[in-house]
């Protein structure tokens, strides 16, 4: 028999479908009860519960069992969903990766009312089913809190629809489990928001027929810890180094390029680890996700830093009349893919978060601190060169190699003004590399060392 799998999510939402009375009290559901229909010699239902051991609506955050009635299967969810609107839902699918599943969900309006939906996944993305979001759901049962809600609906095994909407049940299928617990979608529409934590995976093939109490594991989410430690080590590290290197230290080695070698050296290092890390995670998620800010501001630094080696490639020599028109290019890309890189790195802590990962305060934290030393010491070098130092390179001397076909001219002496002050931006840089290796590796560990809290 083919496998399919199953997913259970709370989240804020809307249903105006089949919609079922309910009561505005904490639901009176009988938890011991209906793990005691899973338990025991003789279990008639299947039940997965959240945490593992629960035995009640206070220590339980969710609950879902299935049972067959007649042609019918008959499924109760139970979920916290954080507030007066949310939703809780099931996913059927073929194997245990999001994409192409079956999905049962029950939602709270904005009435209060509770309601249910026949959905499928897309990828990553919810969809309603060809027939409606309604289609072949019967509402036995609701009850909904502030902050909790359980509903008891059917839907017979085999719809008759399409496969790319539902799935027939009679066959076997694996599970998966989540908790969504902010979001709203509009009647008759597909489930808004992620899941809040990593979903639970049935361990092994699970029937409509089976009966007991069901284990779960959360999918291995090493790429993504990856991804992240790749990216931190890019932007927080190695970019802002890169950038230092470019903008303050040409007067700390003038009679040799140095600070040029370096910079080309350590910008493609952060190119290559943009694009594996990029690599990394859109294989790991099977594609663009709804990942909101986090994605979308990491899609934007990816462009950007795709943009500055092709530029830099184009560049027309330095004394050329028309070179400012990339210095100051290059300038703009590099300092928005830098701002926007590290904006999606904070983004990034709190989405760790958001998915299950139990990142600690203190990653935050030192994101903040880094962001406002680094800060503080491109101001202090900036208010520097302008006040005690404004004295330009010579252009003879402002160049990063040998133009293009010649020998170049040999170095220049220095002026005093850059003898008296190479001291002191070198020591300032070594002091930027250590304070950025120091942060880098710091968020490193707390992404490396982060448990999944869904167990």
């Amino acid at each position: 028999a083919s496998s399919v799998g199953l997913g259970v999510a709370s989240s804020v939402g809307d249903f105006a479908n089949t919609q079922a009375p309910s009561v505005d009290v904490a639901p009176s559901v009988d938890v011991p009860q209906i793990l005691a229909d899973c338990r025991g010699a003789s279990p008639s239902k299947f039940c997965y519960v959240e945490p593992t051991g629960c035995s009640g609506t206070s220590d339980c955050d969710y609950i879902y069992t299935h049972r067959i009635i007649g042609s019918d299967i008959e499924v109760e969810l139970f979920g916290i969903t954080g507030g007066r609107q949310g939703w809780v839902a099931i996913a059927y699918s073929r194997d245990p990766n999001m994409g192409d599943d079956d999905v049962l969900a029950c939602e709270v309006d904005f009435n209060g009312g509770v309601n249910g939906k026949n959905l499928h996944n897309v990828g990553r993305s919810n969809a309603v089913d060809s027939g409606g979001a309604n289609a072949f759901i019967t509402l036995v049962e609701t009850l909904q809190s502030n902050d909790r809600m359980y509903c008891r609906l059917r839907r017979p095994l085999n719809t008759g629809a399409p496969a790319t909407d539902d799935f027939n049940l009679s066959q076997n299928f694996t599970q998966f489990y989540g908790i969504r617990t902010a979001g709203m979608s509009a009647a008759g529409a597909a489930l808004s928001g992620q899941h809040g934590l990593i979903p639970q995976a049935s361990t092994q093939l699970i029937s409509a027929s089976s009966v007991g109490l069901g284990e779960a594991s959360s999918p291995n989410r090493e790429a993504v810890k990856a991804h992240g430690i790749l990216m931190v080590l890019a932007w927080t590290g190695a970019a802002s180094v890169g950038m230092f290197l470019a903008r303050y230290m040409r007067k700390a080695w003038v009679s040799k390029p140095y600070w040029f070698l370096l910079h080309r050296g350590i910008m493609v290092s952060v190119f290559i680890i943009t694009v594996a890390s990029f690599i990394l995670i859109f294989a790991d998620v099977g594609g663009y996700t709804n990942a909101e800010v986090h994605g979308a501001l990491g899609i934007v630094t990816m462009a950007l830093a795709f943009i500055q080696p092709f530029m830099s490639l184009l560049r027309c020599a330095p004394d050329d009349e028309k070179r400012f028109i990339f210095n100051w290019a290059h300038r703009f890309v590099g300092a928005a893919a830098q701002i926007i890189g590290l904006t999606a790195i904070y983004y990034g802590l709190d989405a760790y978060k958001t998915i299950g990962f139990d990142l600690k305060n203190g990653a935050e934290t030192a994101w903040i601190v880094w962001v406002a030393v680094c800060a503080a010491t491109w101001i202090g070098f900036e208010i520097y060169n302008l006040v005690i130092d404004p004295q330009p390179l010579p252009p003879s001397q402002d160049m990063e190699m040998k133009a293009k076909g010649e020998g170049g001219s040999a170095p220049q002496k220095p002026p005093p003004t850059l003898i008296e002050d190479y001291a002191l931006r070198r020591g300032v840089f070594l002091f930027y590399v250590l304070i950025s290796a120091i942060f880098a590796i710091t968020l490193c560990i707390y992404i490396g060392i982060a448990d999944n809290n869904v167990a």
